[in-house]
C-alpha cells in the first residue's frame, strides 16, 4: 500500500531538498522526503489554498492549485464535477462529466466555460460544435447543422448521413463505412461506391463493379475513357484484365474456351439495350505451369437480329479467320451457302496505280530480312482447292511462280507453272512459261516459243471450227514480216523464207534431227 500522507495546517510550501520545510504537516508515516516528491511532480512550486483529504489522490474540494508564483496559471474546480486549467489567467481547457468525452470516460471542453468543444472564440481560428445535442455515444452528429464550414469552404445541408456512413466489418471503427459518394454539381453524385464495392461514375446505382455514365452536356470528352501518361521510356498506360477460375483467396487454372476477358458494345433499341458487338480473348487450348495459350475474337450483329456472331478470329498460332473459327493458314476467309468474294479496289485518276497482291519470298528466315533466292525456288503458288472422299482439302489446279535462273541486282527471273489434278492423282504440272517466253504444254523445257509433248502416247494437235458459214475455216497460219519489231510489218524481198514445217526425229547423238520438211519462199518482188 502506498505512503499516505494527511495535512490539516495551513498553506506551505515544499522545497526541494529540505525535509525541514514539512514541519507544519502532521504525517502518518515519517519520510517528508516522499511528501514532497510526490507533490513536486506535478510542479516544482505548489501552493494550496484549501484542504487536502486523504481519499487515494489530490482533492481539490473547491479550492486552486496554484502553477505558478503571480496566480494565474492554476488547475481549480470550476463546479460540481467539474475541473478546469487555466493558462495565463484564461480558462484553456475544462474537464466535466456532460461535456465532451475523452477515453477515459470523462469529458473535455475547449475554449470557454460554456462551450462543448471550442478550440477559439475569435473568428477564423474556429473549430466549434456547442450544441448539447450534436454528440452521443462517441459519433459526432451534425444532423440538426443547416450550414458547417470548413476552412474557408462553406457547405449547405444537414449531413446526417453521416451516422450512416459505418462498416460494422472493419477492426478499426474510425474508418468503418458502407458507401462513399462525391458529388459538387452535375451529374449529383459524381461517384458513388456501394456497400457491394461497385463503383458508379456519374450514376447513383452503379450496376457493374466500374459503371461509367455520360450525359450529353456539350461536353466533346463525355463518353471517352482517358489514361494520360508521362515518363522517360517506352512504357505506356494500359488495360489489365485477369481471369482465374476458383475465388480470389484460392485462384485455380483456366480450361481451353475459357472467356479471359470482352469489351461489349451495346445499343438502345428504344426499349432495352442490345449487343452491337464485342471483342473477346479466349484460351486456345489446354493451359499449364507457364503456358497460356490465347485467341481473340471480334463479333458483330447482323441485320434483324440481336445476337452476335463471331466475324474473325486470331489464333493462338497466329492465324486469321474470317468467319471461319478454325483457319489452316494465315488467313482463311469463308463462306456459308453463298459465294466467296475477295476485292482489292484501287480508286484514283493516276494511270499507274493499281491494285496489287503480291506474293513474296525470302531465303532468310527471319521476318523482314531479305536474303537472294536461287533458281527453281518456290515464289508462291494460286491453288484451287476442293474436298476428297476422306474428307480432307485437296488441290485440284494450281499456278506456281518459280525462279527461272540466277538473280541479278535488279531482277529475279521467273516462270509460270500450271498444273491439274485427274480423276485418279493429284495436280501435276500440265503447262510451262519459262523466263524466255518460250511455252511448253506437258514440256518443262520448251525449245521454242511453243512446244507441245506426249508421252507414251500419240500426239494430235487440233485447230477445229463451227460455223454455217462456208468460208469460215481452221487455218495455221505461217507469217514474217521484213521488221523486227513485233507487230510492225514491212515487205518483204523475193527470196525470203516465210515458213516451214518440220518432220523431226532424233539422231544418234542423240540430237534432234529434220527427216522432212515443207517450206515455203517468197519467189519474186511483192506488189
Amino acid at each position: 500500500m502506498p505512503n499516505t500522507y494527511t495535512y490539516t495546517g495551513p498553506g506551505t510550501r515544499w522545497v526541494a531538498g529540505d525535509p525541514t520545510s514539512v514541519d507544519y504537516l502532521n504525517v502518518a508515516r515519517a519520510n517528508a522526503d516522499h511528501l514532497y516528491a510526490a507533490l513536486n511532480t506535478i510542479t516544482n512550486t505548489v501552493a494550496c489554498d484549501g484542504v487536502l483529504l486523504p481519499i487515494g489522490g489530490l482533492d481539490l474540494n473547491g479550492t486552486n492549485l496554484i502553477l505558478d508564483a503571480d496566480g494565474d496559471s492554476k488547475l481549480y474546480e470550476a463546479a460540481d464535477d467539474t475541473i478546469a486549467l487555466n493558462l495565463g489567467g484564461a480558462e484553456e481547457v475544462r474537464w466535466t462529466t456532460v461535456g465532451e468525452q475523452l477515453s477515459n470516460g470523462y469529458w473535455i471542453g475547449l475554449g470557454a466555460a460554456a462551450a462543448r468543444f471550442t478550440f477559439a472564440d475569435a473568428t477564423p481560428d474556429t473549430i466549434t460544435i456547442n450544441d448539447a445535442s450534436l454528440v452521443a455515444n462517441g459519433i459526432v452528429n451534425i444532423a440538426t447543422a443547416a450550414n458547417w464550414q470548413l476552412g474557408s469552404v462553406a457547405f449547405t445541408g444537414t449531413m446526417a448521413n453521416l451516422n450512416s456512413l459505418r462498416d460494422d466489418s472493419m477492426a478499426d471503427t474510425l474508418h468503418r463505412h458502407s458507401e462513399l459518394s462525391a458529388s459538387d454539381g452535375t451529374p449529383n453524385p459524381a461517384v458513388q461506391v456501394d456497400a457491394s464495392g461497385k463503383v458508379g461514375v456519374g450514376i447513383a446505382v452503379p450496376l457493374r463493379v466500374v459503371h461509367a455514365v455520360g450525359d450529353d452536356s456539350g461536353d466533346a470528352g463525355i463518353g471517352y475513357f482517358g489514361v494520360d501518361v508521362y515518363r522517360p521510356s517506352a512504357w505506356s498506360g494500359g488495360l489489365l484484365i485477369r481471369r482465374a477460375r476458383g475465388s480470389a483467396a484460392s485462384p485455380a487454372i483456366l480450361q481451353a474456351s475459357d472467356s479471359v476477358g470482352m469489351v461489349l458494345f451495346n445499343g438502345w433499341d428504344g426499349a432495352a439495350f442490345q449487343t452491337v458487338a464485342s471483342i473477346t480473348a479466349i484460351i486456345d487450348g489446354t493451359p499449364g505451369a507457364n503456358d497460356m495459350p490465347g485467341a481473340l475474337t471480334m463479333t458483330t450483329t447482323p441485320d434483324g437480329s440481336t445476337s452476335a456472331l463471331e466475324r474473325l478470329r486470331i489464333t493462338s498460332t497466329g492465324c486469321v479467320g474470317i468467319n471461319n473459327t478454325a483457319p489452316t493458314g494465315r488467313l482463311e476467309a469463308s463462306e456459308s451457302s453463298n459465294n466467296n468474294s475477295s476485292y482489292l479496289s484501287t480508286f484514283s485518276a493516276t494511270a499507274g496505280h493499281r491494285s496489287v497482291l503480291n506474293l513474296t519470298k525470302s531465303a532468310s528466315a527471319t521476318i523482314n530480312t531479305n536474303a537472294a533466292t536461287a533458281s527453281g525456288d518456290s515464289l508462291g503458288r494460286l491453288a484451287f482447292a476442293g474436298v476428297s472422299s476422306a474428307p480432307a482439302k485437296a488441290t485440284a489446279a494450281y499456278i506456281d511462280g518459280e525462279q527461272d535462273a540466277a538473280v541479278g541486282a535488279t531482277y529475279v527471273p521467273g516462270r509460270l507453272i500450271f498444273g491439274t489434278g485427274t480423276n485418279a492423282a493429284a495436280a501435276t504440272e500440265r503447262m510451262r512459261i519459262t523466263n524466255a517466253g518460250y511455252v511448253g504444254v506437258n514440256n518443262a523445257n520448251p525449245l521454242a516459243r511453243l512446244e507441245v509433248s506426249e508421252s507414251a502416247a500419240a500426239l494430235s494437235a487440233y485447230l477445229s471450227t463451227w460455223s454455217t458459214t462456208a468460208a469460215q475455216c481452221s487455218g495455221l497460219i505461217l507469217q514474217k514480216s521484213a521488221n523486227a519489231t513485233i507487230n510492225t510489218l514491212a515487205a518483204t524481198a523475193s527470196g525470203d523464207a516465210l515458213g516451214q514445217v518440220n518432220f523431226n526425229g532424233v539422231s544418234s547423238g542423240p540430237a534432234r534431227a529434220t527427216a522432212a520438211y515443207i517450206a515455203a519462199y517468197q519467189d519474186s518482188t511483192v506488189g
